[in-house]
């Protein structure tokens, strides 16, 4: 584990404010837990990484979405909806993060 979940946590916080659109989707109070995880296979590819970090957000209707950050670098790697959607998130030259 390279990060804190403090750090993470602070991370987490400026991705869901990027994503947020307004307020409309994530309240500030969002973050349910924050986990650790050794191993993650990603849905997309099916390739197992080292070292990931798990963030549950609270959002509609007692649903939940998960932000899923790399631990070596502390990038976002993707969020999965409730839905089941999977978004893949890109960060600007800004430094402004989107799905």
């Amino acid at each position: 584990m390279i990060h804190t979940e403090q750090q993470i946590r602070e991370k987490a916080k400026k991705i869901i404010s990027d994503l947020n659109n307004d307020g409309k989707y994530f309240k500030p109070d969002c973050i349910e837990s924050i986990v650790f995880s050794e191993n993650k296979q990603l849905l997309k590819s099916g390739e197992e990484i080292e070292g990931v970090w798990l963030i549950y957000l609270k959002v509609l209707f007692k649903n939940i979405d998960i932000l899923t950050l790399s631990d070596e670098t502390a990038e976002p790697i993707f969020i999965r909806r409730f839905t089941y959607q999977v978004q893949e998130i890109k960060k600007d030259n800004a430094g402004n993060y989107h799905v």
